[in-house]
């Protein structure tokens, strides 16, 4: 079971990092419960920030199904006209950050 909420400064500092390297966007994967939305609007509101809808799942997981096991996708964009230098060197430091987010969450769920 992961527990989102438990992980390290580290962890957030890495998730916040993608989003300035290129265009993040987060992708809620769970279908609401039957009056999830009524019960808590605070938490279902709509938002431009990636970062912020990915708490609001995460939080509303966490508070019906006791874990944040089935968390939607992020993925990281880039535009075409982005120079290949700054693609590659931001494309990098992306997949670093991705990975050590899957790694600590791993290491969490073996916990």
């Amino acid at each position: 079971m992961v527990l989102i909420r438990k992980m390290d400064d580290t962890f957030w500092f890495k998730l916040a990092e993608l989003s300035q390297l290129g265009k993040l966007e987060y992708f809620i994967r769970r279908v609401p419960e039957s009056g999830e939305i009524r019960q808590f609007p605070y938490l279902h509101g709509k938002s431009r920030s990636a970062l912020f809808t990915l708490i609001q799942d995460a939080i509303s997981s966490d508070m019906l199904n006791g874990s944040t096991n089935y968390l939607g996708t992020l993925i990281v964009k880039w535009k075409y006209t982005a120079s290949c230098e700054k693609f590659l060197s931001s494309a990098i430091l992306a997949l670093k950050n991705l990975y050590y987010l899957n790694k600590a969450l791993d290491a969490k769920q073996k916990r």
